[in-house]
C-alpha cells in the first residue's frame, strides 16, 4: 500500500497505449495544481517532485515541461495553464510533500524483518561454529575464487597448441 503513488493497474497488452495514457492523465490531474493570480497576471503551477526529480525527461526547462503536461489534463485545468504560460509570468514549483513512494509497513511484515534481524545477529563465536559445523560447504583448497581455472582449447579450435 502506498500513501502518495496513483492506484497500481493490470495492463492488457493489445490496450497498453490507452491504458497508460489514462494513468498519467489520472497522475498528472491529481497532482498538478494552477493557481492564477488576481488580475490575470500569470500565476503558479505545482508539479510533483519526480517531474523536478527527472526533469530532463519531461523536457530541458520548466516551460517545456509545462507543454508536456498540458496534453494529460483536463480542459479547464489545461486553459488555465495556457494562461499563465502566456503571461510569461509563470513561476514553476515542484511538491516537495509528493516525494515519489512513500511505503507503507505492514506491522506483520515488521516483525518478521525485526525476528529475522535478530536471528543473524551472530556473536563471532556463533560464526565460528557454524563454519565448523558446515565446513564440508566450503570448495577444495585447490579451487582459488578469484582465479577461474585454465581450460584447455578444444583439439580442432584455432586456438589449440600443437
Amino acid at each position: 500500500m502506498t500513501v502518495t503513488s496513483s492506484r497500481i493497474s493490470v495492463y492488457e497488452g493489445d490496450k497498453l497505449e490507452g491504458q497508460m495514457r489514462a494513468t498519467v492523465e489520472d497522475y498528472l490531474n491529481h497532482h498538478v495544481t494552477v493557481t492564477q493570480r488576481q488580475g490575470g497576471g500569470g500565476g503558479t503551477v505545482l508539479l510533483p517532485y519526480l517531474m523536478g526529480r527527472y526533469g530532463k525527461d519531461f523536457g530541458g526547462d520548466d516551460v517545456a515541461r509545462l507543454e508536456w503536461v498540458k496534453q494529460f489534463l483536463i480542459p479547464r485545468k489545461a486553459n488555465e495553464l495556457m494562461a499563465i504560460v502566456s503571461s510569461k509570468k509563470v513561476h514553476v514549483k515542484y511538491d516537495k510533500r509528493e516525494t515519489g513512494f512513500e511505503w507503507v509497513m505492514d506491522p506483520a511484515v515488521d516483525v518478521w524483518t525485526q525476528k529475522n534481524e535478530e536471528r543473524f545477529a551472530w556473536t563471532k563465536e556463533q560464526q565460528q561454529e557454524w563454519l565448523q559445523r558446515n565446513q564440508h560447504l566450503r570448495p577444495p583448497a585447490s579451487v582459488s575464487p578469484t582465479k577461474k581455472p585454465k581450460r584447455k582449447a578444444h583439439p580442432l579450435s584455432p586456438f589449440a597448441c600443437a
